[in-house]
């Protein structure tokens, strides 16, 4: 007999699949984009889930909202995509008490993000996705608001640091036996 070997993953082509799809040249994949996400989430709210519990408190930076808003943006109905997350989801959904969402233009915003990726573009970083982007938070981020979760949007226009103490400002009442040695 033949004897051969085999592995699980075949990482080069995730890896070549990934870059595709962050260049944009797969066509329109944002469902599946969507459904990685929600897979995605499902493990990361498992994980706060577990911190939850120990009586940690919870920072997490994007979150349901971000996922369904560039969905939104990529053309899909974020109504049904929420419905599509809370079947895959399911009991592990968490709602956070906060939701602070960096407002300001998609120039700066686009900015931003190819400083910190050291001048790549990907996918998302085309400035008429970018208004798309702006547009849905508008749109979707009133949604979240409730008695137990509020929705603040600061200005992210400013320089790192005033926008820093924005947050600051908002965290603090939320936090206060953590961020009581801060000055704000």
């Amino acid at each position: 007999k033949e004897l051969n070997l085999s592995q699980e993953s075949q990482l080069n082509l995730i890896e070549r699949f990934s870059e595709e799809l962050l260049q944009g040249k797969n066509g329109n994949l944002a469902m599946l984009l969507q459904l990685l996400m929600m897979f995605d989430r499902l493990y990361h709210l498992k994980s706060i889930a577990v911190r939850l519990r120990r009586g940690v408190s919870v920072i997490s930076d994007r979150f349901l909202p971000s996922t369904l808003i560039y969905g939104h943006a990529s053309g899909l109905d974020w109504p049904e995509l929420l419905y599509k997350h809370k079947l895959i989801v399911g009991k592990e959904i968490i709602m956070p008490d906060l939701f602070i969402v960096l407002g300001g233009s998609p120039e700066t915003g686009i900015q931003r993000t190819l400083r910190k990726q050291n001048g790549r573009a990907e996918r998302h970083d085309e400035m008429s996705f970018a208004r798309k982007v702006t547009a849905a938070y508008e749109e979707i981020m009133p949604s979240f608001a409730s008695p137990n979760c509020s929705v603040e949007i600061i200005d992210g226009s400013p320089d790192m640091e005033t926008v820093w103490r924005s947050i600051l400002q908002i965290v603090k009442p939320h936090f206060r036996e953590i961020c009581c040695s801060q000055e704000v």
